[in-house]
């Protein structure tokens, strides 16, 4: 057994690797819970923007938004997004 490996603390992401990391786990939640809804292609950016801001709200708390609360924002603004 490697010690060494096992006491390795997971390595801090720059701003840069988080914000590509956020958009990935955005991506991959909006296809899971929102695959099919017809929605326009301009407001995909506002869906992320949206997202994001759930995810820094929580960062600020000291808390990492889970993948549950966040996909419940990301489903709830592309409903409201879908009906108009």
């Amino acid at each position: 057994m490697n010690n060494q490996a096992a006491s390795k603390k997971p390595r801090k992401l720059s701003a840069k690797q988080q914000a590509k990391a956020d958009d990935k786990r955005i991506e991959s939640l909006f296809y899971k819970r929102c695959s099919g809804i017809q929605i326009p292609v301009l407001k995909i950016p506002a869906i992320f923007a949206e997202s994001q801001k759930v995810i820094a709200a929580h960062r600020a708390n000291g808390a990492e938004a889970s993948d549950e609360v966040l996909g419940d924002a990301i489903a709830e603004f592309v409903a409201q997004v879908a009906a108009v």
